[in-house]
């Protein structure tokens, strides 16, 4: 079915892992219909902005179909969940302290994150793409990422930096329970199914531990359950379980995490960075020192997180306001660095770069950088 018609219609066909509902935003103009063969269901499915409708594929195999056989059925929609049921109150409060500068830098990731990929995140989407973007949400939170400058011209390289379509291209979580700084991520997309992992984690790690110690001991741990769509963090101590309340996430709808959502993932991801020489230097000479990390102001802000030091990033460099570039444009001497974010070799999605204003060239070959040495 597939190779008949992607033979009889002479475009461009691209294979995908997953489908994209692309209507909910200004991007929705560029699409008129959106055809989708399941032939898993067996099912034709068209999509325009204002309705949706289905048709078995027995029927288009007989006949010519018209936009009438077509059984309307509504969008996609985000399932939901009764949360309160297998998380009731009473709340554990934990107090966290997550250090002022990675809230400050990693908020703005994490909401340019979820606006750049909100044509996914506001509708549903399936087990590998869930496991891709938990995949970026970790990296992001672990500021375990790379920085690449655009210093040169990109031939070829033009258009959005996310398309309406676009699905992330980096690699996916492969467990759902993964080892942070101060705990685990558990990975699911259905906030109760956590509980069951977290009960079967700990009895994994009861029995090896009893088969190295006796008598046997009493296995700990700290949880943060990631659906994306909510956090929850739950704490496993003695014979006590307690969990804090859901707190929305990244929904591709709202303007991004709440303070306490962020918190909460810090907490668990956040690495305590080993005392060194600078730590010791006043807090205006470490901001100096960031500067000369790299031509552009992110991988800076990256590093000061990652290793404790400077001030939290103001989103500036120099008298510029630093913006989320949504196109790729052509470079030209002099004009501001472009920070792009990088999962290994794929592209986040996330690029940023200085507005132009009244600033002078940010970066001379005269720049000399003080006398300081960096260990990490």
């Amino acid at each position: 079915m597939s190779r008949t018609v992607k033979k009889g219609i002479p475009v461009k066909w691209q294979e995908v892992y997953d489908t994209v509902y692309p209507y909910g935003d200004s991007r929705q103009c560029y699409f008129e219909t959106v055809w989708t063969f399941d032939l898993d269901k067996d099912m034709l499915q068209f999509s325009k902005a204002d309705r949706s409708g289905r048709l078995p594929l027995d029927i288009v195999r007989e006949r010519p179909v018209t936009f009438s056989d077509f059984e309307p059925c509504e969008p996609p929609s985000p399932p939901l969940f009764n949360l309160t049921e297998y998380f009731p109150g009473p709340f554990w409060e934990p107090e966290i302290e997550a250090p002022a500068r990675n809230k400050v830098f990693i908020r703005r990731l994490l909401n340019d994150f979820n606006y750049q990929w909100r044509h996914i995140l506001r509708g549903t989407y399936n087990e590998l793409t869930f496991r891709k973007l938990a995949y970026a949400i970790v990296q992001i939170a672990s500021l375990n990422f790379r920085v690449i400058e655009c210093t040169t011209s990109r031939p070829g390289i033009f258009g959005a930096v996310i398309g309406a379509l676009d699905l992330p291209p980096w690699d996916a979580l492969q467990e759902q329970i993964v080892p942070a700084s101060h705990g685990w991520v558990v990975v699911t997309q259905n906030l109760a199914d956590g509980v069951s992992l977290i009960e079967e984690h700990l009895k994994s790690q009861e029995e090896q531990a009893s088969e190295r110690s006796s008598p046997q001991p009493k296995i700990t741990g700290d949880y943060l359950i990631l659906s994306i769509r909510h956090i929850i963090l739950y704490c496993a101590h003695e014979n006590k379980l307690e969990w804090t309340m859901p707190e929305k996430f990244l929904d591709g709808a709202s303007s991004g995490c709440s303070d306490r959502a962020l918190e909460l993932l810090i907490s668990i991801t956040y690495s305590n960075p080993p005392r060194n020489t600078i730590h010791s230097l006043p807090i205006e000479l470490q901001d100096r020192v960031l500067r000369y990390v790299s031509q552009g102001s992110v991988e800076g802000a990256r590093m000061g997180c990652a290793l404790g030091i400077g001030s939290p990033f103001s989103w500036t460099d120099g008298r510029m306001e630093i913006g989320s570039e949504r196109s790729h444009r052509a470079w030209v001497p002099f004009r501001p660095i472009e920070s792009e974010i990088y999962f290994g070799d794929y592209r986040s999605g996330l690029a940023y770069r200085g507005r132009e204003g009244t600033s002078k060239p940010p970066y001379t070959a005269a720049k000399v950088a003080p006398n300081v040495t960096l260990n990490t």
